[in-house]
């Protein structure tokens, strides 16, 4: 018999969940129509336009992170960038895009990433049961939430690293033990933490569920993209440098309006000054703390970071003591990537894409709970998603009342999904069966 969500919900004894979620639905709704300028005029494109120039500086033979941005600039069409600071590898996958036009380039990149959404969306369905009107109804919420947008509209790369980490969940669950298997998915994730670093930090997962096998697979993939990029992306001299000069001061790129621990906690104990656009004007502000007390800052840091650190590593060591099922696999990556996004120094919005993955174990979670469970589960989880399209409106919020609060939605949206992880964390297994179309 396949799971109704829609029936778990039991929306007819709780009014306060209806409430809430056809408002967050109709604000999601109006947050993606707010990005619909911004899709179809490609200008806010930024990080892919950085990702185009270093594969387009690869494509002529020149050094990857000298100041050579002016001699391209014409190449640009006059769209804003920032210099390319990322490992070669990347650099290199992209230059077959760098041999068009950027205009053109952006549209093609723009359907890639669509395409791995698709991709991402059935391989969901391989995790949750779900009805075929059901599986719609997923896409739907997957083309409403607000990071998944803010990915398409900066060219970034979170559909790829998407797609990586799902990949590797799958591969994980197999009922095969076989040691290419682990090996794998142990890659993958090593091929993700070379696009981007923090995706390192999901390798936890073979060590709480001891696939130490796996761990040689993320080493391999490592060596395999450095390769890849010391190849095809300029030589030796491209790797050094990015490991010697560009790599040492990438903690230095954090930003007081990312939305990890570190950042919310300066807002809310230090004054800072913002640019920003908005209504077609630059907006210069200056933030007020909730309180002035700089020292309180690095204070609340730490303890915030224990109250969330301290019960998930003792939850990660009885795991690591007990034992493995698919359903626990799922679930402890869930709470891996939350807890990395809430503890990681630089954690932009359109990061917490990757929050799908756990939300989605909540959802699938929720059919083994009694009704009235049920009930706060479905509270929680609007409670979690509200925050993040609020996020969608944070310059009209400022535009009202410029407090910090408005500047961590993200943030307390992942603190909310975090708690609820650790209190509906599994007990006994759940069997999750494969999704399969209906005639």
């Amino acid at each position: 018999m396949r799971l109704n969500l829609l029936k778990t919900m039991d929306y007819r004894g709780s009014p306060i969940i209806m409430v809430l979620g056809i408002g967050t639905c109709c604000l999601a709704v109006l947050g993606l129509l707010t990005a619909f300028p911004a899709f179809i005029n490609r200008v806010h494109q930024y990080d892919f336009t950085c990702y185009y120039m270093g594969a387009y500086v690869l494509n002529h033979h020149e050094p990857l992170y000298r100041e050579l941005y002016p001699v391209i600039e014409p190449r640009i069409d006059g769209l804003p960038y920032s210099p390319y600071i990322y490992p070669p590898f990347f650099a290199s996958l992209l230059r077959p895009l760098a041999t068009i036009a950027i205009r053109p380039a952006q549209t093609l990149w723009l359907w890639i990433n669509l395409g791995l959404l698709i991709v991402g969306w059935r391989w969901l369905l391989r995790l949750i049961t779900l009805s075929l009107g059901q599986a719609y109804l997923l896409l739907g919420f997957l083309i409403l939430f607000p990071p998944l947008y803010e990915t398409l509209i900066l060219g970034q790369v979170n559909l790829i690293l998407f797609g990586l980490v799902l990949g590797c969940l799958l591969l994980l669950r197999r009922p095969s033990t076989s040691a290419w298997v682990d090996i794998l998915a142990g890659s993958l994730i090593g091929i993700a933490g070379v696009i981007k670093i923090y995706p390192l930090a999901f390798g936890l997962i073979f060590i709480i569920h001891r696939r130490y096998r796996a761990i040689a697979g993320v080493i391999g993939g490592i060596m395999a993209a450095i390769g890849v990029g010391i190849w095809l992306g300029g030589g030796w001299q491209n790797t050094i440098i990015f490991f010697t000069e560009i790599m040492p001061n990438l903690r230095h790129l954090s930003n007081i309006i990312d939305q990890s621990i570190w950042p919310f906690s300066k807002r809310l104990f230090q004054e800072h000054n913002y640019i920003y656009q908005y209504h077609n004007q630059v907006i210069y502000l200056t933030l007020k703390p909730l309180i002035n007390a700089p020292l309180l800052a690095p204070i609340v840091a730490v303890i915030l970071a224990s109250t969330i650190g301290i019960p998930s590593i003792k939850y990660f060591f009885a795991r690591w003591r007990g034992d493995s099922n698919a359903d626990l696999l799922w679930f402890d990556l869930g709470l891996i990537i939350s807890l990395t996004l809430l503890c990681f120094p630089v954690v932009h919005n359109h990061y917490l894409f990757l929050l799908v993955i756990p939300m989605a174990w909540l959802m699938n979670h929720a059919r083994s709970l009694a009704s009235n469970q049920r009930q706060w589960l479905w509270l929680g989880l609007l409670m979690s998603l509200l925050p993040l399209v609020i996020e969608r409106f944070w310059r009209f919020l400022l535009d009202q009342a410029p407090t910090p609060i408005f500047l961590s939605f993200g943030f307390i949206s992942n603190v909310i999904l975090w708690a609820l992880l650790i209190y509906y964390r599994p007990i006994k297994p759940i069997s999750a069966q494969p999704y399969h179309q209906q005639a």
